[in-house]
């Protein structure tokens, strides 16, 4: 049985987009949303890979639901609207912004209780001021966030502020699970992030793999920062696919890993601190660290084109969640 993603996974096309798409669906992605910018009744359309879905607001309730009509597919809405219904521009069905049918010309009321009518109202998990949501989710997402506060019970959520200056939206030219992997080791560290090695002490270095999410940790070296009452300088977990919520003495960041096509990756990120904590800004700052990574990655990406090169050969000791994710990523084959 094979144990690690097939090298044609990062190059054909045929192969990663099936594959890419199961994952996606059947697990969790997410947006930022400021909810005091929508008003009652609004609804904005958001995409999905191939699956246009659709955000509604109403009675301080929000929705996310499939763009698509239960009648004949046309698309729902094609910009943001506000609207106490839905209304298909093609042949009049209609919604409330719960995704209830309400009415359709050429249907009895009788014929339109069927619950196929309606749409689907996605399963979704809010955290600070991100929205996380799934098509079919294999995991229920709200059990790991509640291991992830329990190990981190002594960190305060509601003390973060959202800091937008340092919170970047990054495309690079690599296949997102490239990406994935190199955030799932810390073998790379010493050599890659010279900064971030004069701070936390690589000897100390922990990777706990877990069912669908992994977690690294690192003591700080003497005199750096760490969590009070603790030597530990940050953790960094990962939740199958592509979230990352790394924690600091200072706050916390999230990128947020996003397929676009075979060999472009968007990654967003998101910066929240504690009221006048200070992030450093030097070789080991959260953004300098990410272009380090870029560059490594980017590296990859060209050596894999290589037709020497098969497949990795990953270490027992130092890349448990690479293997993990690679684990996880053979079950949508």
């Amino acid at each position: 049985m094979d144990t690690l993603i097939p090298k044609a996974y990062y190059f054909d096309k045929t192969i990663f987009q099936p594959i890419t798409q199961k994952i996606f669906d059947s697990t969790w992605s997410c947006f930022q949303l400021n909810q005091n910018s929508m008003n009652q009744n609004d609804c904005i359309p958001i995409e999905h890979y191939n699956t246009p879905l659709l955000l509604s607001y109403n009675g301080n309730k929000l929705n996310l639901l499939s763009n698509v009509c239960t009648h004949r597919a046309h698309i729902l809405l094609d910009k943001k609207t506000n609207s106490n219904c839905i209304r298909c521009p093609y042949h009049g069905r209609r919604f409330d912004l719960d995704g209830r049918c309400q009415s359709s010309p050429g249907f009895s009321k009788e014929e339109l209780k069927n619950s196929k009518n309606n749409l689907l109202n996605l399963n979704q998990y809010q955290f600070l001021d991100l929205f996380f949501y799934s098509i079919k989710p294999d995991f229920e997402l709200k059990h790991i966030f509640n291991a992830i506060k329990k190990t981190m019970s002594f960190f305060d959520h509601d003390d973060l502020i959202y800091e937008k200056a340092l919170s970047k939206t990054f495309v690079y030219d690599i296949n997102w699970a490239l990406y994935c992997e190199n955030y799932l080791e810390g073998l790379h560290i010493p050599f890659v992030h010279k900064g971030l090695a004069k701070h936390i002490n690589i000897a100390s270095y922990k990777t706990f793999v877990k069912k669908n999410f992994v977690l690294q940790q690192a003591e700080a070296h003497p005199n750096q920062d760490s969590f009070v009452n603790s030597n530990i300088g940050a953790y960094y977990f990962w939740i199958f696919p592509g979230i990352m919520l790394n924690y600091y003495p200072w706050g916390l960041s999230v990128n947020i890993v996003t397929a676009l096509e075979i060999q472009k990756t968007k990654i967003q990120y998101f910066v929240y601190k504690f009221p006048n904590a200070a992030i450093a800004d030097d070789d080991a700052s959260v953004l300098n660290v990410e272009l380090e990574d870029q560059k490594a990655v980017e590296s990859v990406q060209k050596g894999l084109h290589s037709s020497l090169f098969n497949q990795p050969s990953l270490s027992d000791q130092y890349e448990k969640g690479v293997k993990k994710f690679h684990q996880l990523i053979l079950n949508y084959f």
